[in-house]
């Protein structure tokens, strides 16, 4: 939700963050969403992106699948806790360029080298792995 009422909304101060670099959407807040109406304005807002900030609200996150979604939303609350704490520290702040964003953001969203495939970047592998600590936590869990 902070970074949803920053005026910049995410900047690409981590790795994490750039994962989503040009891939974010933003949506203006207009008050409790009862206004059927909105809900085209923020199908529009989010367009291609699987990411989306409602501004002064928090965030929405999509996916190709649920472990997508799921891997999305977690490394975009990664991305903006850090943005927070570094945003906390009210210490000059070093932005990536543009070229070096981009490319990391490429990067994770390309699957370029040989060991890594279509599962890792749809959050099948970790999704797999969230299952099996829930199962430790709670065996009853899969029943």
């Amino acid at each position: 939700m902070a970074v949803s009422a920053m005026d910049e909304g995410l900047l690409p101060l981590s790795q994490t963050a750039m994962r989503f670099y040009n891939k974010v959407s933003y949506h203006d807040y207009e008050g409790p969403a009862v206004n059927l109406d909105e809900q085209k304005r923020i199908v529009s807002d989010l367009g291609r992106n699987e990411v989306m900030f409602l501004r002064n609200h928090g965030t929405l996150v999509t996916g190709k699948s649920i472990a997508a979604a799921f891997l999305n939303l977690y490394y975009l609350e990664n991305a903006c806790r850090i943005q927070v704490d570094v945003l906390a520290c009210k210490r000059p702040i070093t932005i990536c360029d543009d070229v070096i964003a981009r490319l990391t953001q490429e990067t994770f969203n390309t699957p370029i080298l040989p060991h890594i495939h279509g599962d890792q970047l749809n959050g099948k592998l970790e999704w797999a792995a969230m299952i099996r600590m829930l199962e430790r936590i709670d065996p009853a869990f899969s029943s």
